[in-house]
């Protein structure tokens, strides 16, 4: 098929004028007409593609985050589509790679992949430099450490629901052990680190004030023992029962205590874990702190 160089689709038109154009399979360009920059795709029927791009800018979830940006920096007025070339569909990869290296738009305009298969993520190397500068001079600077957010930030985030609360198994069982893996033994961030006697008696002064508490204990108690988490084997904190060994398990923030045949043994082993350790925490058993079995 010889290559062909069309004329700007108009901007806007309707559903019905794009049933009367002929399906064109080739390599399309998004231009911003302000600074002349572009975002370059391949499509077996570029007419379709370029609806789908038009409805997820005006919905807002567009994924090319860069190119969302602008469309309403600029407006939609300041944007053409047009077609750069027709191939066939064995050849659009190809061609998607030569004209996104052509027109430089992984560097100088809205592409975020090199192209061809659309699923690359790999930033160039000018691209990688910055980010890298970026990020040094915010830790420089202190912008990174300890940054709190913006009123107008805290607003925004009113009413957001994080995306994975409430969601069971948002994960895969390689990312759980990859996330695990990148935090174990000298990986983690707290390896070789020990807790400073100031700090261990700041945080059993407090305990022994919360302990001394009786209102306060006996409040904590009955919050406990009505609630019960969704999605929960167990009603105590750090408390679940494994299926194949039909015993109760042990936990105390990802460390592992034991197993043991009853629920109440399992949660008053991980009170008695973060009492020793000197830990302050919610307890199952607040009220065995004080002369209890967990000692004086």
């Amino acid at each position: 098929m010889k290559s062909v160089i069309l004329n700007a689709f108009p901007l806007i038109y309707n559903q019905r004028l794009l049933q009367e154009v002929i399906v064109t399979c080739g390599i399309y360009c998004i231009i911003n007409i302000i600074n002349n920059k572009k975002y370059v795709g391949k499509s077996r029927n570029i007419e379709k593609r370029w609806t789908i791009h038009k409805r997820k800018l005006s919905l807002k979830n567009h994924p090319n985050i860069h190119l969302l940006n602008a469309w309403y920096k600029y407006g939609e007025n300041n944007f053409n589509f047009k077609i750069i070339e027709e191939c066939f569909k064995e050849s659009l990869s190809e061609k998607e790679i030569f004209y996104i290296n052509y027109f430089d738009t992984l560097n100088n305009g809205y592409n975020k992949t090199r192209g061809g298969d659309g699923f690359s993520m790999n930033h160039s190397d000018n691209t990688k430099r910055k980010i890298s500068e970026s990020l040094k001079n915010q830790w420089k600077a202190g912008e990174r450490k300890g940054k709190p957010f913006t009123q107008e930030s805290k607003e925004k985030l009113k009413g957001k629901t994080p995306w994975n609360k409430g969601r069971k198994n948002c994960y895969t069982k390689d990312q759980i052990e990859k996330m695990s893996e990148s935090k174990r033994g000298e990986k983690s961030p707290y390896y070789g680190k020990h807790l400073s006697e100031k700090t261990k008696e700041k945080i059993s002064v407090s305990l022994k004030k919360i302990a001394s508490n009786k209102e306060y204990r006996e409040k904590l108690s009955k919050a406990f023992q009505e609630k019960k988490k969704k999605n929960s084997t167990s009603e105590y904190i750090g408390v679940s029962f494994n299926t194949q060994s039909k015993k109760w398990v042990s936990i105390f923030r990802g460390i592992y205590l034991g197993i043991y045949k009853s629920e109440i043994e399992a949660a008053k082993a991980r009170d008695k874990y973060a009492i020793e350790n000197k830990i302050i925490c919610e307890l199952n058993f607040p009220d065995n702190m004080i002369g209890g079995e967990y000692g004086k």
